[in-house]
C-alpha cells in the first residue's frame, strides 16, 4: 500500500472545546507507516461558558492563540516543514457564534488557517483513528462503537454502509456548566444530567453485542486513575479496560471531593479535576445504554485519524 505523501514529517494542531494538542510524526516513506515524535496537549478551555452564550470568550481566545502559536514553533523545531503543519478546529467552533473572530486572531498572530470539520468528518477521523490501529483490529468483526466524550460534545461512530455517526452537543464541560452548580455536587444534580442524558440519546438504538472504545480526554483520564499514574503515559493506558463497576467506583470517588481535594486523585490531570465527574457520568450512560459491561481506552484521536487519511485516503 502506497502513500501519497513525499515529506517525512508532519504535525496536527487539534483545536477542541477543552484542550489543544500537538501531534508530530515521522512517516516510513517504504511502509507508509508513521512513529510519534511529539504528542502532548495543553487544557485551554476555549468553550468555557459558551453553553450559556454562544460566544467565545476573549480570554480564552487570547490563550489559545498564543498556545497555537508556540506549538507550531515546536513543530518547526521538530523539523515539520510549515505547510505540513496543519490546525483543526472542532465542536467549539461549530457551536459558537464568534468563531470567526477567533480564526482571524490566530491567522494573524500564527499565520494559521484552523480548519473547522464537520461533526461527520470528525467521526470518520476518529473512527479511522481506532480501527486503523492493531489492538482493535479484532473488533472490527462485532458490532465496534467509538466513542469520544468531548468537552463540548459526544460522538457515537459505527460503521454500517459506510461510517455512521451521531453527534450530540454534551461533553463533559457543557454538562458540568449546565448542571453541576455545587462543590462537590449534589445527589440530585448528578441525577438531574443522568436524566437529560436520557433524553440526548433515547433516539438512537443500541445495536446487539456492541464494543465500545472510548478515545479523547475523559477516557485517558479515566484509565490513567485506574492505574494511578503519577505521570501520563499513553503506552500503560492505551487497549485498557474499564468496567460499569470500576467507573461507578469512580463516580463515587469524583462525587465525594470537592475540585480541589479532586486534583489531588493519582492519575487525574489536575486541570480536568472540575470537569471529571460529567465526563464519567456521560460514560457510565453510555456503558448502560449499549448494554455493555465494559469499555476500551485508546489513546489515539483524530490528530492520528487525520495522518492517516493523509496516507491511506480510501482506507476507510
Amino acid at each position: 500500500m502506497k502513500s501519497k505523501v513525499a515529506s517525512n514529517r508532519w504535525a496536527t494542531i487539534d483545536v477542541g472545546t477543552n484542550s489543544v494538542i500537538l501531534f508530530v510524526c515521522e512517516i516510513d516513506p517504504k511502509s507508509g507507516s508513521f512513529v510519534t515524535i511529539h504528542d502532548d496537549s495543553e487544557i485551554l478551555r476555549l468553550g468555557e461558558g459558551i453553553e450559556q452564550t454562544r460566544r467565545i470568550k476573549k480570554s480564552a481566545a487570547s490563550r489559545t492563540a498564543a498556545t497555537i502559536k508556540s506549538f507550531s514553533h515546536k513543530a518547526q523545531q521538530l523539523g515539520v516543514p510549515t505547510d505540513q503543519i496543519r490546525a483543526i478546529g472542532t465542536s467549539v467552533f461549530r457551536q459558537s457564534d464568534n468563531s470567526d473572530d477567533v480564526l482571524n486572531l490566530v491567522k494573524k498572530l500564527c499565520d494559521i488557517d484552523i480548519e473547522v470539520i464537520s461533526g461527520s468528518r470528525e467521526a470518520e477521523l476518529s473512527y479511522l483513528a481506532v480501527c486503523s490501529d492493531e489492538i482493535f483490529r479484532s473488533h472490527l468483526g462485532e458490532n465496534l462503537v467509538v466513542t469520544d466524550v468531548g468537552g463540548g460534545s459526544t460522538e457515537l461512530i459505527y460503521h454500517q454502509n459506510g461510517v455512521q455517526y451521531n453527534s450530540r452537543p454534551i461533553g463533559a464541560v457543557y454538562g458540568t456548566d449546565r448542571f453541576f452548580k455545587n462543590d462537590p455536587p449534589q445527589q440530585t444534580e448528578i441525577e438531574a444530567f443522568s436524566k437529560h442524558l436520557e433524553t440526548v440519546f433515547a433516539d438512537h438504538p443500541p445495536p446487539e453485542n456492541t464494543s465500545l472504545v472510548g478515545i479523547g480526554g475523559t477516557m485517558v483520564n479515566l484509565g490513567s486513575i485506574k492505574v494511578a499514574l503519577q505521570k501520563l503515559d499513553q503506552d500503560q493506558i492505551h487497549g485498557q479496560t474499564l468496567s460499569l463497576d470500576e467507573i461507578e467506583h469512580q463516580i463515587q470517588l469524583f462525587q465525594s471531593c470537592t475540585i480541589n481535594d479532586r486534583a489531588e486523585i493519582p492519575g487525574l490531570d489536575p486541570k480536568r479535576a472540575d470537569v471529571i465527574l460529567g465526563g464519567a457520568v456521560i460514560v457510565r450512560h453510555l456503558m448502560q445504554h449499549f448494554g455493555t459491561s465494559q469499555i476500551s481506552v485508546s489513546t489515539k484521536g483524530i490528530r492520528n485519524g487525520l495522518i492517516t487519511d493523509q496516507l491511506f485516503p480510501d482506507l476507510l
